[in-house]
């Protein structure tokens, strides 16, 4: 059971620590215009930077943040900045990166209900809105999944499932073997997804 003094002390550390985030993201974010979009040092060169052993006890988490970030610095890509054509990145929007620190600090799980009904319904609200959004059926179901690998999986699976209804079986039932073959296709440059699956 944590003591009134316990609660008060890592409170404050959780507090300096967001306050520290929230000055460095501040700077990098900043810096962005001017900031190349690319600079990669070697792996040799962030080997040197980062590996170190692993500490045998706790550090004060905002110094922590000082110190990775002032040794990370140089391997820091301008992946948020307008000009970062690589990759599939989230676009860090205003609203998406506040979001995301207050989604990271309030810690919900929207598994279940009980779990976070606040979590839960504004998931719900959520796929509502991309169903309007896109002209899709109210009646429709979804899931968020927790990135691009997962969506593609789950898009699979689904594709799975209604050809094995076209083909006359239940691919999650009855699984694959003995069933009428079938094919997917997928652009040669796709993400290792569909490969996988």
């Amino acid at each position: 059971m944590h003591t009134g003094i316990e609660s008060t002390t890592a409170a404050v550390t959780v507090l300096r620590a967001i306050g520290r985030a929230h000055a460095l993201a501040s700077s990098f974010l900043a810096s962005l215009p001017e900031r190349l979009v690319s600079h990669v040092p070697s792996p040799e060169e962030m080997a040197t930077a980062l590996d170190e052993p692993l500490p045998e006890t706790g550090s004060d988490p905002a110094a922590v943040l000082d110190e990775w970030y002032t040794r990370a610095k140089r391997g820091i890509t301008a992946s948020p900045g307008p000009r970062f054509f690589g990759f599939v990145n989230g676009g860090v929007t205003p609203a998406a990166l506040a979001g995301d620190w207050l989604a990271s600090a309030i810690d919900q799980n929207a598994g279940l209900w009980a779990s976070s009904p606040a979590a839960a319904q504004t998931e719900l609200v959520v796929l509502r809105w991309l169903k309007d959004l896109f002209g899709l059926p109210t009646e429709w179901s979804g899931a968020m999944t927790s990135g691009a690998t997962m969506a593609n999986l789950v898009g699979l699976i689904a594709t799975r499932q209604w050809a094995g209804r076209r083909l006359g079986f239940d691919a999650s039932g009855d699984g694959l073997a003995g069933h009428p073959r079938f094919m997917s296709f997928r652009a040669q440059r796709s993400t290792s997804a569909p490969a996988n699956a």
